[in-house]
């Protein structure tokens, strides 16, 4: 039987729905095991542009610029796999996407985003939002959001970065983070992830974040 997959927006919708925030959710505290490695930093995690707005009606283009960054970004530095099974094997059934065509070369499979994570401070300018200036900031301090719908996962129920670092529940609206877990310029992939791969580099993070 042929497994179908998602597409990007499509699993956000569905998260959006099913993980509706209730109004003290965004008090939640989550990821600490990123704390005590450097200044932190407020961060807030959102499944969509339209969750985002929901909480922040004053900034809706923010809401959407940074929506649209994550998912370049998540295009850009996801892990790819050769095969529909070895992502699943890492993210869950149903819970992969094609890779777009700019970074076919590396896999052909990646994980849906889960969400993004943007640090707090920008929802602190009551000024218009300049969106050219958004764009043209190197660090826009935004990171696309990854999940895992497979039990056994390390990571399953959890939302992680692209390079590993486990950000929190899945459900968790806000986090406190190293600033170094924002500043950290995240490669672009450039080869096919192993089964199984990824939830050991999750694993392998979680450790040296406890460690350090």
């Amino acid at each position: 039987m042929k497994r179908s997959k998602v597409s990007l927006s499509k699993r956000f919708d569905k998260l959006s729905t099913i993980y509706k925030p209730k109004p003290l959710m965004g008090l939640m505290v989550g990821a600490a095991m990123l704390t005590g490695c450097g200044d932190d930093e407020s961060a807030l995690m959102y499944y969509t542009a339209e969750d985002c707005t929901a909480e922040n009606p004053a900034h809706f283009a923010l809401c959407r610029a940074a929506y649209e960054e994550a998912l370049e970004e998540s295009a850009r530095t996801a892990p790819k796999f050769s095969s529909l099974a070895d992502c699943e094997e890492d993210f869950g059934m149903m819970n992969c996407t094609d890779v777009p065509s700019p970074y076919r070369q590396v896999g052909t499979y990646m994980p849906a985003m889960a969400g993004f994570m943007l640090a707090a401070a920008w929802f602190q300018d009551d000024d218009d939002f300049d969106i050219d200036l958004f764009k043209s900031r190197k660090k826009k301090r935004l990171m696309p959001l990854f999940t895992s719908y497979n039990t056994r996962s390390p990571f399953y129920g959890r939302r992680v970065g692209a390079t590993g670092v486990d950000l929190g529940r899945l459900t968790d609206r806000r986090a406190k983070v190293s600033r170094s877990v924002f500043d950290r310029e995240v490669p672009t992939t450039t080869r096919a992830a192993s089964r199984g791969g990824f939830g050991r580099t999750v694993a392998s993070s979680r450790s040296a974040s406890r460690g350090g």
